[in-house]
């Protein structure tokens, strides 16, 4: 583990006076989705971060673990659904842990936040999720890693109560216009008078469209692209400078802020320890 892994890691007294751990991810397997990321690992110490996707957590071996959220433990559970933007860390050792996130613009992402209402997590209950469980690791854990059924993700996230009533999502044929629109366009200067222009809307039309549509602002929505960008390649040949350049971040500082924020971990880590899949964005530009 670098030095600069353990600078932004997750470690120090946390705000209940307990030792927090040290980050940990002996290794980890990353699968970028076009509209999610499936992280599995065993013994995972990380957090705290912040990502502007949904994060479902689900222990692929039955194994109960620990989240805290903004510094403060939580009970163990099996399963938990964390809000976009709650500062969280997770101890899960012993446990193989898949940790999927839904991005914003997926098909679940608005509908779930609702479903949350003011709460910024929820543990999942133990009941359904042995239907769950085994065709989820049947799908990522598999020679070649398959993107989740989007009627599994429901099913689990169905279980929790009320939930049910919120999980139905709003037509896409707009959403995905935007996103279309957008990934068209969205390693360009000034992208946001460009995608304004391109969808004949004003910039301050678009700001709200896009919040409406997909869930966060056009900035943060960018930059979470950015990350998955970065992310898809972080294996390919080439130094962390070429690749920030690349993948639009000012340079490697800001790249790495970026991944400690969202990962938890550095990319030089994230490169040292982790095996990327990348079926959806190794043809994208």
């Amino acid at each position: 583990m670098d030095r600069h892994g353990m600078k932004h890691g997750f470690s120090g007294v946390d705000r209940t006076g307990n030792a927090a751990a040290a980050p940990n991810c002996p290794s980890a397997r990353i699968t970028m989705f076009e509209r999610s990321i499936a992280i599995t690992t065993q013994d995972l110490v990380s957090g705290p971060v912040r990502r502007p996707a949904i994060s479902v957590l689900l222990s692929l071996d039955d194994t109960p673990f620990s989240i805290s959220i903004n510094d403060v433990p939580v009970p163990k559970a099996r399963a938990f659904v964390v809000r976009e933007l709650a500062p969280r860390a997770i101890q899960a050792l012993n446990c193989q842990l898949l940790s999927l996130s839904l991005d914003p613009g997926h098909p679940l992402f608005l509908s779930t936040r609702k479903a949350l209402g003011e709460k910024t997590f929820l543990a999942l209950p133990d009941g359904p999720l042995r239907a769950c469980r085994d065709p989820l690791r049947g799908e990522l854990l598999g020679a070649v890693p398959r993107q989740p059924d989007d009627r599994l993700i429901e099913a689990l996230l169905s279980s929790a109560p009320d939930f049910s009533l919120h999980l139905r999502a709003k037509s896409a044929s707009r959403r995905e216009h935007l996103l279309a629109q957008f990934e068209s366009q969205w390693t360009e200067p000034h992208l946001a008078s460009k995608l304004a222009a391109a969808m004949d809307l004003s910039v301050s039309r678009l700001s709200h469209l896009f919040v409406e549509e997909v869930g966060v602002p056009l900035r943060t929505y960018t930059l979470w692209r950015k990350y998955r960008h970065a992310c898809a390649r972080l294996q390919s040949p080439g130094n962390l400078s070429t690749l920030a350049q690349d993948c639009g971040f000012s340079d490697a500082a800001h790249m790495t802020r970026t991944f400690v924020s969202y990962l938890g971990f550095s990319p030089t880590m994230v490169k040292s320890l982790s095996h990327i899949h990348r079926p959806v964005e190794a043809h994208r530009a």
